[in-house]
C-alpha cells in the first residue's frame, strides 16, 4: 500500500507552519525584549529627571535662604543707621 501525494503534501505543508510559528515565536521575543531595554531606558532618564529635579529643588532653597539672610542684615544695617 502506497502513502498518497497529498499525505506528502499535507506532512510538508505542516513542517512548513511550524518553522514559521518557531520565527515568528523568535521575532515576538525579539521584540519584546527591545521593549524591555527601551524601558529601562526610560526608567534611567526618569530617574535622571528626578536627580536634577531635586538638585533645582535643593539650589532654589539654598537661593531663598540666602535671599532672606540678605533681606536680614539689610533690616539690620538700616536699623543701626
Amino acid at each position: 500500500m502506497r502513502t498518497s501525494p497529498s499525505v506528502y503534501l499535507n506532512v510538508t505543508s505542516c513542517i512548513v507552519n511550524a518553522i514559521a510559528y518557531i520565527v515568528n515565536a523568535i521575532a515576538y521575543i525579539v521584540n519584546a525584549t527591545a521593549y524591555i531595554v527601551n524601558a529601562m531606558a526610560c526608567i534611567v532618564n526618569a530617574m535622571a529627571c528626578i536627580v536634577n529635579a531635586t538638585a533645582y529643588i535643593v539650589n532654589a532653597t539654598a537661593c531663598i535662604v540666602n535671599v532672606m539672610a540678605c533681606i536680614v542684615k539689610s533690616r539690620q544695617t538700616s536699623a543701626v543707621l
